[in-house]
């Protein structure tokens, strides 16, 4: 199980003559929120942490953006598709791992049967190439070797395979 802390967004203190200005008093107590959820995955590797707050804010007037935060504090809906494309890449990441490529050209077994035998073009087997994305997420990790009787090939008994 992997957890994802996500950052808490700027938001408007509703406070006058701006209240889409950024920083205001809330920004201190965000800030202090989001820096120990940052924190948290240096104690557990299971626990990750996104900040998308940047996506919210006007660099150049040092404001809100009120088009995504319209009430200064829940999002548009142009609001969640930019919250939703700034946690994807981590959310794919997380859930389908990195997806390495594969690629096998492995020739084919030539098994000869009574129909292959009756047909007077059958040339044999050729050759294949096969492809796949492997999850290395779901290939177990090699155990270490050892020589004790305590090894994870100890009791498999190699002449049938079976344990």
């Amino acid at each position: 199980m992997q957890i994802l802390i996500v950052g808490i967004l700027p938001r408007g203190a509703w406070s006058l003559p701006d209240p889409f200005a950024w920083p205001n008093r809330l920004t201190a107590a965000i800030n202090t929120v989001n820096n120990a959820s940052q924190a948290l995955p240096k104690e557990d590797p299971m626990i990750h942490y996104i900040d998308c707050g940047s996506d919210f804010i006007n660099a150049a007037n040092h404001s809100l953006n009120a088009t995504l935060l319209p009430e200064y504090l829940h999002p548009s809906t142009a609001g969640y598709r930019v919250l939703a494309d700034c946690l994807k890449p981590v959310v794919d990441n997380l859930v389908l791992g990195p997806q390495p490529r594969w690629n096998v050209t492995a020739p084919l077994m030539d098994v000869r049967d009574n129909y292959t035998n009756t047909c007077a073009d059958y040339k044999g087997a050729q050759y294949t190439t096969m492809s796949a994305s492997v999850s290395p997420k779901l290939i177990p990790k090699p155990a270490t070797q050892s020589t004790s009787s305590n090894s994870l090939y100890s009791s498999l008994d190699t002449t049938t395979g079976d344990r």
